[in-house]
């Protein structure tokens, strides 16, 4: 197995080679004698860890290490920063540049391998947890991608077929490949906000906006999912209540996420409901169905990433069991709050709650 890269960096020749000579034979080291000639090591040798002092010419390991993290692919570098001060701010300073760890001249040989390794070791246990990610998204994923695109296809196939027949045939056809593009794309959107919150780069933009409307927005996506359903649907709110500051697309994507459910968990022929309580400091979104309910087992864990409350290959539902998830990590960041109960008449109600300061 290959020992791993520790970049070195100290303008003390002597200290980077007592060093190296105490640790040459757990890792591979690489030789630095100040911050730019160790910049320029970290991007050409990729290290799997820096060790590097604080005072040194040219560029010190504070500007180094500041510098560091603003590299693409060198953010996550373990950095550990040796220094003869022992007071809190000099090490608050390191840590807020993006420095992991601190240790104090002099050096104890011990003390600096144990903290490599638990850095190591760390480094190793996130990319054991992206990798597992990966794997969850191809796992529960994959299915869900394949079948609203196999029913696309086929009703493609079948309205170039009946192009000739009536326009009521044709027109069915077309509902249906609209349904399945909408439960598609719900499904990427939410992958693709799964894939920026794992990665850090999950932005929320602020705007003025209004709730009522992002709702009927989402109901006219669903409209034809509603009709081919025959489902009734009672709304209680217009388009002008709930105005507040926040990211009309995240919103967007939470609200869409409990509705989407609301109708896939109605049988045809039921009825779904939604309702607006607007006050000066909150406003309160209910959404309720008329399905099966929420089973006493499976509340507990609606929220959870990748969550199926039926995991069985025949299961009647479909979904990734990511949707609430991305609705309550939304609500999260507005300090809003969701809540599921089931109603005593059958059915499930989600109260959403958004705060408007």
């Amino acid at each position: 197995m290959a020992k791993k890269k520790v970049l070195l960096v100290d303008d003390e020749i002597f200290h980077v080679e007592l060093l190296e000579e105490q640790l040459k034979e757990w890792y591979e080291i690489i030789r630095a004698y100040d911050g730019l000639e160790g910049l320029e090591l970290a991007q050409t040798e990729k290290p799997d860890v820096i060790v590097c002092d604080v005072m040194m010419p040219r560029m010190g390991g504070i500007e180094f290490c500041e510098a560091l993290r603003n590299i693409p692919g060198m953010a996550n570098i373990p950095f550990i920063f040796l220094s003869a001060k022992g007071r809190i701010e000099d090490r608050v300073k390191g840590l807020r540049v993006g420095a992991d760890d601190y240790v104090l001249k002099p050096i104890d040989i011990d003390e600096l391998r144990a903290r490599i390794d638990s850095r190591l070791n760390r480094l190793e246990s996130i990319k054991a947890e992206l990798e597992q990610f990966k794997n969850d998204i191809i796992s529960n994923v994959s299915h869900e991608l394949r079948t609203p695109l196999t029913i696309i296809k086929g009703y493609i196939e079948l309205l170039l077929r009946e192009l000739s027949n009536d326009d009521r045939t044709i027109t069915n056809y077309i509902e249906q490949i609209d349904s399945n593009s909408t439960h598609l794309d719900i499904i990427i959107e939410d992958l693709i906000f799964l894939s920026e919150l794992k990665s850090g780069t999950l932005k929320f933009d602020t705007y003025p906006i209004f709730i009522g409307e992002l709702l009927e927005n989402i109901l006219i996506q669903e409209q034809e999912t509603i009709r081919h359903k025959k489902l009734e649907l009672v709304r209680n709110f217009t388009p002008d209540m709930g105005h507040l500051n926040g990211d009309p697309v995240r919103l967007s994507q939470a609200f869409r996420n409990v509705i989407d459910n609301a109708i896939k968990f109605t049988p045809e022929g039921g009825k779904i409901e939604i309702n607006m309580i607007d006050s000066p400091t909150k406003t309160h979104v209910y959404v309720r169905d008329s399905g099966e309910g929420i089973s006493e087992d499976a509340m507990p864990h609606i929220y959870e990433n990748f969550y199926q409350g039926d995991t069985s290959a025949t299961r009647h539902y479909g979904g990734t069991g990511t949707g609430l998830f991305v609705t309550k990590t939304v609500l999260n960041h507005y300090h809003g709050t969701i809540t599921a109960r089931n109603i005593e008449q059958g059915g499930c109600e989600f109260e959403i709650c958004l705060p408007k300061n």
